[in-house]
């Protein structure tokens, strides 16, 4: 994805990033960032968990395990508990 991504002032996608989107439905959504080239199975994610509110804003992130760090799988994103 071209440029940069700002979501609610918490992470801006850096050069060389990949940027993943899960609209689970119209109140959840996840975003992950992984530094370009890193399979989505393999640890190396910053994800987090966003709540929507009825106008399309994000009101909450939570992040795995309470953790804002580069740690995590893009395909288990759902099993993660968030804080």
């Amino acid at each position: 994805m071209a440029g940069a991504q700002n979501v609610l002032g918490v992470k801006v996608q850096q050069k060389g990033e990949t940027l993943r989107v899960d609209k689970v439905n119209p109140t959840l959504r996840y975003y992950g960032f992984a530094k370009a080239g890193t399979a989505e199975g393999d640890p190396g994610w910053m994800i987090f968990e966003a709540t929507i509110d009825g106008d399309g804003d994000i009101i909450q992130t939570l992040y795995p395990n309470g953790s804002a760090h580069y740690a995590y799988t893009w395909t288990g994103r759902a099993g993660y508990a968030y804080s």
